[in-house]
């Protein structure tokens, strides 16, 4: 028998080595875990405190741009925070700088935020851009993307609104204008402008609503001696508007036409305005602000040029970068003074755009002149309303459809009341001249060559005649209108009593008079100011109240004379009388320019002024009452001296001075030559009737070159050369007289640029 046993292995445990190689595996993975966790820690930290640098610097930049004053716009200069800015884990430093490029005028601003050890080795920078505009009646664009980052709201005179509103399907009539758009009234009167599935796109609470028609056009020049110039359909840049109207764009497939409705005023009824009886805001007329094209991301304006009629007028682009165009109405007081903005309340056709290559301050606009089919009004499209006239809504405006032609009407005005006479021609004001007592009129308006009547209205004075239609051609374009006779219809002396007010500590001492009349003053309830009643017997005229004593002076803003109509009684100017007194004056103006920190400031009387170097400066002076003078020197500074006057008051807001002209620059004068009214006037055309020049600073003589637009107008163009800045060139010629009542003739030089088109006087030609 077979005996078998077994022996079991003896159990081992870890070794020593194994152990310590294991603990240096884990040890060297927790200090990488470590140092990935220091790593991610710090790198939060940064990205924090970048955050946060970011955050400031475009803190200040809103903080420019919520500068909605032209004052505080100017004011914006380079300059740093006084004090470091505390974060949440770093301290921070921040600092800007400006510079102001032009054409057009705008401010470059660089913000810049620095952090951290070493000499604040973090750095952000923000780079912008901000331009000054009205933000009452225009918008700012953006300069890419959608465009409408920046968009600023229009002052539409609750003419209409945005709605909220969905109506079933098919509500409304088709406008039949092929925008597919539908309009439908409400039970309460209100307009609103639906798409096809019923959604309100605007409201129209004025009680109508009107259009701006048009075409976009890209035009382009080719090259080579005799370039071929094309104008096709542009549909890359939408049309747009400021706020509260609706442009569709295009209308037609495939073609660029465009049409923006907006509201209009029915207060005083007119074309399109609902019949019965309905309850309507006033909204003086409705919308107004600017339709213009929208940038888009696929297609740059980079070296493109929106043309506008000016600039198709001219070899020079003067209308900057704009892209919009303006439209208002402009309401004139009885001096033909515009006092208010309203709206259009109107319709208007052949309002095209057109886009063409752009080189520096040329353009290729003038190249599409009387370019068939292109109908391009100006930047600015006014309706002008006399003083008392409702603002009736109108019919569509197609003015601006075809060819255009400026006509010039010009006449006498006689009798003892021709100082009261108003002229207007189509309803646009019209200038009234007196000189040696004898009145005379000139009218100017341009209007589609089919024209064949314009209508002279003239109003106050017991003017005859007060409405005249005049025949017109595009062959004669100055044209004589009727002689207005303005006399009493009987002679009538009317007892009128002129009244005002007499303030300051010496008024007690003031003594009016009145030729022809009598003044009287009486202390009123508050024991320190006067009134005084002017009594006169008189027919209307103009007279003038004196006043003496008490070191008396008009009012801020009055003026001593005045106008006796019909009216009894009539306010008169009013005077203060202070008692002089020596007094610390400190006045601050502003200093533009990229020049401006190189002007120095001196006063001619004893007094200290400083450059403040941020765009301002200050002077300070002890005087009694009076005027003083700011001197400027060094940085082409314009003007080199200002008048300041010190009326008791302090701190004096001085003048503005400007310190951005060149030494000096090229200077071309343009003009017309019109041909003259009287018996053998030569046609401009002429090789009789030449034009020339003489400048100054330095001197200098040339010859112009004439150049024949349309009927018996002729352009002249003088290649003036070099003029020193503030220089001026004089035109002259054979068989032309300068006419009085254009521009001025020496044409004053302000070298703004290195080129400069300038516009010289209109000439008449003689026999």
């Amino acid at each position: 028998m077979a005996i078998y046993t077994s022996r079991n292995k003896t159990q081992r445990g870890i070794g020593l080595i194994e152990v310590l190689i294991a603990a240096v595996v884990i040890a060297i993975g927790l200090l990488a875990l470590g140092l990935l966790q220091g790593e991610f820690m710090s790198s939060s930290g940064e990205n924090k405190a970048r955050g946060e640098a970011i955050k400031l610097a475009e803190a200040k930049l809103e903080q420019f741009r919520n500068n909605i004053t032209k004052t505080q716009y100017d004011a914006i200069a380079s300059g740093a925070d006084p004090n470091p800015i505390a974060g949440s884990n770093a301290i921070f430093a921040r600092s800007w700088f400006i510079t102001g490029p032009t054409a057009p005028d705008r401010k470059n601003i660089s913000v810049k935020v620095t952090w951290g050890a070493g000499g604040a080795n973090e750095t952000v920078n923000m780079v912008s851009e901000i331009v000054w505009a009205d933000h009452g009646k225009a918008t700012d664009y953006s300069t890419g993307g959608t465009g409408l980052s920046a968009r600023l709201h229009s002052p539409n005179n609750n003419s209409s609104q945005t709605p909220n509103k969905q109506f079933e399907p098919g509500t409304g009539t088709d406008l039949g204008d092929g925008s597919g758009l539908r309009k439908h009234t409400t039970d309460d009167g209100s307009f609103f402008l639906l798409d096809s599935t019923g959604k309100a796109l605007i409201q129209f609470t004025g009680g109508a609503f009107h259009t701006i028609k048009g075409n976009v056009f890209y035009g382009n020049v080719g090259s080579g001696h005799n370039p071929l110039i094309t104008l096709s359909p542009l549909t890359n840049y939408p049309v747009t508007f400021s706020d509260l109207a609706y442009c569709v764009f295009p209308v037609t497939s495939g073609q660029s036409d465009y049409i923006c409705y907006f509201g209009g005023d029915c207060t005083y009824g007119g074309v399109g305005c609902p019949s019965g009886t309905h309850t309507y805001t006033t909204v003086n007329g409705g919308w107004y602000g600017k339709v213009g094209l929208l940038e888009t991301d696929s297609a740059s304006f980079h070296n493109k040029k929106v043309c506008f009629a000016e600039d198709i007028a001219s070899e020079f682009t003067l209308t900057a970068s704009a892209t919009a165009r303006l439209y208002s109405t402009q309401r004139l007081d009885g001096n033909n003074v515009v006092v208010d903005s309203e709206g259009i309340n109107q319709s208007f056709a052949c309002q095209d755009f057109l886009v063409v290559g752009a080189t520096g301050n040329s353009n290729d606009c003038h190249n599409f002149q009387n370019f068939s089919g292109l109908s391009v009004p100006s930047s600015a499209v006014q309706r002008t309303l006399g003083p008392n006239v409702s603002n009736v809504s109108l019919t569509e405006n197609v003015s601006s459809c075809g060819n255009t032609v400026t006509f010039t009407i010009a006449g006498g005005i006689s009798g003892d009341q021709a100082n009261l006479v108003k002229i207007f021609v189509n309803g646009n004001s019209c200038t009234s001249t007196v000189a040696n007592i004898a009145y005379s009129y000139s009218c100017t308006i341009t209007t589609v060559n089919t024209t064949t009547t314009l209508t002279i209205t003239a109003t106050g004075g017991n003017v005859t005649p007060d409405s005249t239609v005049l025949p017109v051609s595009t062959s004669q374009t100055s044209i004589t209108g009727p002689t207005l006779i303005a006399n009493t219809l009987t002679p009538v002396t009317m007892a009128y009593h002129i009244t005002g007010v007499i303030s300051g500590n010496s008024a007690s001492q003031v003594t009016l008079s009145l030729s022809g009349g009598t003044c009287t003053k009486a202390l009123n309830s508050d024991g320190v100011t006067y009134s005084y009643d002017c009594a006169i017997t008189s027919t209307p005229m103009t007279v003038t109240i004196n006043a003496t004593g008490g070191n008396v002076i008009l009012a801020k803003g009055g003026v001593a004379s005045v106008s006796l109509t019909d009216v009894a009684n009539v306010g008169g100017p009013n005077f203060v009388a202070a008692t002089p007194a020596s007094m610390n004056y400190t006045i601050t103006g502003t200093i533009a320019g990229s020049q401006a920190n190189s002007v120095i400031f001196t006063m001619s009387n004893p007094g200290s002024c400083s450059n403040n170097n941020n765009g301002t400066y200050t002077c300070t002076i002890t005087s009694w009452p009076g005027t003083v003078t700011i001197n400027a020197t060094g940085g082409n500074v314009s003007p080199f001296s200002a008048p300041v006057t010190l009326a008791g008051m302090t701190p004096v807001t001085g003048p503005i001075f400007n310190a951005d002209n060149l030494a000096s620059c090229t200077v071309t004068v343009t003009g017309n030559i019109n041909k003259g009214t009287g018996n053998g006037a030569q046609d401009p055309g002429h090789n009789n009737v030449d034009v020339n020049y003489s400048k100054s600073s330095p001197n200098g003589t040339g010859i112009c070159t004439k150049t024949a637009t349309s009927g018996n107008i002729h352009t002249y163009s003088c290649n003036v050369g070099t003029v020193n800045n503030s220089g001026n060139v004089t035109i002259s010629g054979t068989k032309v007289t300068v006419d009085i009542l254009g521009p001025p003739n020496p044409v004053p030089v302000s070298c703004t640029s290195n080129m400069l088109v300038l516009t010289g006087p209109n000439l008449i030609t003689t026999n």
